[in-house]
């Protein structure tokens, strides 16, 4: 017989601990240790009968020998193989591998309660983990357990009750013209200089940029048809290599056609000379993907550009211009105007920026970038009329 802290009996199998807390220990009909804890003696006592209970009728299940990593697995190839986008498989993969695998990946599906759920989620938040990830995350989870029940492995989805923390709205990463002009001379040396200048003057997501094909872009016209994405991920398996593959557009609305501007017509033109000397210098070993020909934008060999190298320049190129910015500060006595980090995305967001100063219409810019609802193009709009609006009362003097 457990007893109190004061020595009162509590009952076979509960004391409490020195932190004030009570604890209850049985053993399963597999013999395996349970522990389970509560400030409350009743409420513990409750819990207790309940396991003893699930335990005697066989109601948890085999949640108690599967781990959630391994309920994953299992998960993927019954349930979302052959009901959703390979883009949506790649992205639970790479949640999955990267945030929840070594976390409470490793805990048993029995044992996995709505307290563990619930700072997993607020660990990835204080970590710096993006709001809307984060949000994905806890989306996959509730599934896998919602599945697992079904499945009769556990009797209640412990993501019931989890609440998502708080968003912390972050600004919005834009060029300044200042900036572009400065990144762009800093990286004209880059091999796929083309692709940057291409994205910037279109506004297009990068795996439609880097997965255009020639037969695309439509010289006579002056048009460009958007509607596929290149992807490079670890496509359907947790344990198979990454692979480069196509998937439709993001939305029916991603699939549009868009106009070749002079500036993008004359990209293209740079991009085909430059494919063409390529393809003379390397001849035997120029590839010829069956699946990835005509690729407008290939690495030196015609092989696909990898997204993440584009994003690695990017980062090169900001930190050469900060070293010579720091330098320059140093010797002018001033505080140096650090370039701060940006990504592909970033190049968008910087296209809809320059739309805008140049008065093209909301809805007109939301059929270009693809948007589904012109809500998402007023954000962008809405971001950088604050922007404007500092700068335009900046100088204002109204009593001078």
């Amino acid at each position: 017989m457990g007893k109190d802290l004061k020595g009162k009996e509590l009952g076979k199998g509960i004391s409490q601990r020195a932190d004030g807390r009570y604890i209850a220990r049985f053993t399963s009909k597999t013999g395996k240790r349970k522990t389970l804890y509560d400030f409350k003696l009743n409420e513990l006592k409750r819990k207790l009968r309940e396991a003893v209970y699930e335990d005697e009728h066989g109601l948890n299940g085999n949640g108690e020998s599967i781990t959630l990593n391994a309920w994953y697995v299992t998960w993927t190839e019954l349930y979302k193989k052959k009901t959703v986008k390979m883009t949506t498989i790649y992205k639970n993969h790479s949640y999955y591998n990267s945030r929840v695998k070594n976390s409470i990946g490793k805990m048993y599906l029995q044992d996995i309660k709505t307290y563990h759920v619930q700072k997993f989620l607020n660990d990835l938040i204080d970590s710096g983990l993006a709001h809307g990830t984060v949000s994905n995350i806890r989306f996959m989870l509730s599934d896998m357990f919602d599945k697992a029940v079904l499945s009769e492995y556990i009797r209640k989805n412990p993501c019931i009750g989890v609440e998502m923390p708080k968003e912390v709205k972050k600004e919005r990463r834009v060029l300044t013209r200042e900036e572009q002009e400065k990144f762009f001379t800093f990286a004209s040396s880059y091999i796929h200089i083309n692709v940057l200048e291409f994205a910037v003057t279109t506004g297009c997501r990068i795996g439609e940029v880097l997965g255009l094909k020639w037969e695309d872009c439509d010289f006579e016209k002056r048009e460009i048809t958007i509607n596929k994405t290149i992807h490079y991920s670890k496509a359907s398996s947790p344990v198979e290599g990454s692979k480069f593959f196509y998937t439709t557009a993001k939305t029916i609305s991603s699939n549009r056609v868009i106009p070749m501007t002079d500036e993008v017509y004359e990209i293209l033109q740079n991009q085909k000379i430059k494919q063409t000397e390529q393809k003379m210098w390397k001849r035997s070993i120029w590839k010829q993907h069956k699946e990835f020909q005509n690729l407008v934008f290939t690495c030196s060999d015609g092989s696909p550009v990898y997204y993440y190298n584009v994003n690695s320049a990017i980062k090169d190129y900001v930190a050469k211009i900060n070293v010579i910015e720091i330098e320059l500060a140093k010797e002018e006595k001033r505080e140096p105007k650090i370039f701060e980090l940006f990504t592909c995305h970033t190049l968008r967001h910087t296209y809809a920026t320059r739309c805008y100063e140049n008065g093209v219409d909301q809805q007109v810019v939301q059929k270009l970038l693809g948007h589904s609802t012109l809500a998402m193009t007023t954000d962008l709009y809405t971001h950088v009329s604050e922007e404007k609006k500092k700068e335009e009362v900046a100088e204002l003097k109204i009593l001078a």
